[in-house]
């Protein structure tokens, strides 16, 4: 039996997290959420999670920077990085600034008109 993806959702925007969290615990994923990219570090140990999904856009610390501090804790964590607010280029320019090595992904929220 293979055991579910564990998710560590950092997200600013109370609402928006507790969307993901419970939309992606229905889908069959164990998710801890946090609203800051502090809180979530005070957690985060090696191997605990197997994937980090931030907001790009949050005060004190943006999603880059979280995901840049959450590799030197746990050097495997995959990420991928979410906004409302950016655009291609600052999903390019994000991408830009992960190291060479990593894999990070650049995902546009999307929004039913």
């Amino acid at each position: 039996m293979t055991s579910a993806a564990r998710l560590l959702i950092v997200d600013d925007e109370a609402a928006q997290l507790r969307a993901l969290c419970d939309t992606l615990q229905l889908e069959g994923y164990v998710t801890q959420g946090f609203g800051s990219g502090q809180q979530a570090l005070g957690i985060l140990r090696p191997g605990e999670f197997d994937l980090l999904l931030t907001d790009l856009m949050m005060p004190a610390m943006d999603g880059i920077s979280l995901i840049d501090a959450a590799r030197k804790i746990d050097p495997s964590l995959e990420a991928l990085v979410m906004t409302g607010h950016g655009t291609i280029d600052k999903g390019a320019h994000s991408i830009t600034f992960s190291s060479p090595s990593s894999s990070m992904s650049f995902c546009p929220s999307f929004r039913a008109h």
